[in-house]
């Protein structure tokens, strides 16, 4: 081994300064790009856990982030929670189990980009279609389900009624063989839905199970 480590020496010397010179370089550049490879290939996608929050609202879910140990960027003067996006419905169903989602108005990046021609109704109903498939994939994240289902009454707003028309929903949910759903966690889907959808109190969300026994 001595005597092969020797004669590279040897070799290594005899280059022209040049010749040294252009292989260190080379050698620079293989090991960045390598590097670079790295850090992009474990780099974290964020994605919007929660935007619009109210101040005090934002403080409590920051403060539940730091202590899960889950890694956060605040953006838009703080209004806006992201998280790493493989665990973004995760976190949200972990938050609404806890009871931090009540009545706060969240708001969920549904749309990156406006479409334009769209009428009002055409984009209320996108809209509904959207926030009813983000609970759905939220709400499948709890182990003990197989598959959910919501469905959202919004009653358009109207300058001829006085009161608005409270929204309501219906979750169906299928839970895998011999598993049960407890009641927390039922609380907890109510407390997402309620609090992700405007004029929503918990009392007009009923939560189903694939028997057609209401949780709720």
């Amino acid at each position: 081994m001595n005597e092969i480590v020797k004669q590279w020496l040897e070799k290594w010397k005899a280059l022209p300064r040049s010749r040294k010179t252009i292989i260190i370089v080379m050698s620079l550049a293989v090991v960045l790009a390598g590097l670079l490879f790295l850090a992009q290939f474990s780099k974290k996608e964020y994605t919007p856990l929660f935007t619009g929050l109210e101040p005090k609202t934002a403080s409590a879910v920051v403060d539940a982030l730091n202590q899960y140990g889950i890694p956060y960027q605040l953006t838009a003067q703080g209004t806006t929670i992201m998280v790493p996006e493989d665990q973004v419905y995760e976190i949200r169903i972990q938050l609404a189990g806890e009871g931090l989602l009540t009545n706060t108005g969240l708001g969920f990046e549904l749309f990156a980009d406006t479409k334009l021609g769209v009428t009002e109704f055409e984009r209320r109903l996108d809209y509904q279609i959207a926030l009813q498939e983000e609970l759905r994939r939220t709400i499948v994240q709890l182990d003990e389900v197989e598959q959910a289902r919501v469905h959202l009454v919004m009653p358009e707003k109207s300058v001829f009624v006085r009161e608005d028309r409270p929204a309501s929903a219906a979750v169906t949910i299928a839970v895998k063989p011999l598993a049960q759903l407890s009641k927390e966690q039922v609380k907890g889907i109510i407390y997402l839905i309620s609090s992700s959808v405007e004029n929503l109190p918990p009392e007009n969300v009923k939560v189903i199970n694939n028997n057609g026994v209401v949780l709720s």
